[in-house]
């Protein structure tokens, strides 16, 4: 498919996505975040990245996300989604078995609608607010590594310094 039939799709998907998403959160007293699909350009500089070029391996074009208020609901709410929907790969990194360079660490459900690959994230209040916190630092962060490659020394500290920065702050959320 090319992006054009995917977002097709994906505008297809949307609102029958977006209301599974909410009964989900308020079944657990949550708070449902339904967003626009991603941009067609940060789509396809994300598949040129990670893909090479391959648009269809784009998995969060269509994406929504459930937001708790304690870590063990986080879990609860994840288990539900897992029978709710059709899961095509999962990760709940609040388990505490891994986390991301930066600290940050969410849980992750990928769905399969009707063909389409769509992306659930679960997290907490306090890890949605330090996640909206350090989006600079992110695309500071994402703008170095979609640079030339390979990075050079001082990008690579910038990167670790960027992580540490990161790190403290998500660290925080996670009490």
């Amino acid at each position: 498919m090319n992006s054009d039939d995917i977002y097709s799709k994906a505008r297809r998907e949307k609102p029958d996505f977006d209301s599974a998403i909410e009964q989900l959160a308020n079944k657990h007293d949550s708070l449902s975040v339904i967003t626009p699909l991603k941009n067609k350009d940060r789509a396809q500089e994300k598949a040129i990245i990670l893909y090479d070029g391959d648009i269809n391996r784009v998995d969060d074009i269509l994406r929504a996300s459930i937001i708790v208020t304690k870590n063990d609901i986080v879990t609860t709410v994840f288990d539900d989604a897992m029978t709710e929907f059709d899961v095509v790969r999962a990760v709940n990194k609040y388990t505490g078995k891994q986390h991301s360079s930066d600290g940050y660490f969410d849980a992750r459900i990928y769905v399969n609608l009707n063909g389409f690959i769509a992306e659930l994230q679960i997290h907490t209040k306090s890890m949605q607010a330090a996640k909206e916190k350090m989006h600079g630092l992110y695309e500071e962060k994402q703008k170095i590594l979609r640079g030339t490659k390979p990075l050079t020394q001082e990008q690579r500290k910038a990167i670790t310094d960027i992580n540490k920065k990161m790190r403290d702050i998500f660290r925080e959320a996670s009490l």
